[in-house]
């Protein structure tokens, strides 16, 4: 009888802590889908973000932007997977826009970066990447996004083409795992 009380017990507890984490890192359906590896078990029912095309995954991000910025929204905060996320519609802030379409910003708190993605009137996608210009920061892009290992980050550092390949595949990297 004990061990029963004690199963509860941790069954309250997992659910507890199951409760906070959906709360407050907010997984998305392909997130689960990655973590879970549903779409190795269940290819035709669910999907995998990874396995899209870069041009595939802006639409999505196109669509998401569009959806929260319509124009009886504010300033739009939320969190998804763990990265928080502004949505600024183009009639909010004119004068402290650094762009004039529909954008989002997407904060990764592991990085200190801030990730800017917008699309123009003809749909091309616009980004800027906000982060401190040191090694440090490059460098936790780069393993954050699985670029590779210590002597590939070495050689990626030496000059400035490098760093911005970082910072393209983290911005790849980061615009899948929002979504």
């Amino acid at each position: 009888m004990n061990h029963f009380y004690t199963f509860v017990a941790l069954a309250i507890l997992i659910a507890f802590a199951f409760q906070l984490f959906v709360s407050q890192f907010k997984p998305t359906k392909y997130w689960w889908t990655k973590k879970l590896r549903l779409n190795k078990i269940f290819p035709f029912k669910f999907d995998a973000v990874d396995d899209k095309d870069i041009r595939e995954v802006e639409a999505l991000l196109n669509f998401l932007i569009m959806h929260r910025c319509s124009d009886e929204n504010g300033i739009v905060q939320e969190v998804r997977n763990g990265y928080v996320l502004k949505f600024y519609p183009e009639s909010v802030l004119k004068n402290k826009r650094p762009w004039e379409f529909d954008y989002v910003e997407i904060y990764d708190a592991d990085v200190f970066a801030t990730l800017r993605v917008g699309f123009d009137s003809n749909g091309v996608p616009k980004y800027q990447i906000e982060h401190r210009q040191t090694h440090e920061s490059t460098s936790r892009m780069f393993f954050k996004s699985r670029q590779g290992n210590h002597s590939e980050l070495d050689e990626y550092l030496r000059d400035r083409n490098g760093r911005i390949k970082v910072m393209e595949n983290y911005r790849d990297y980061v615009i899948r795992n929002v979504l």
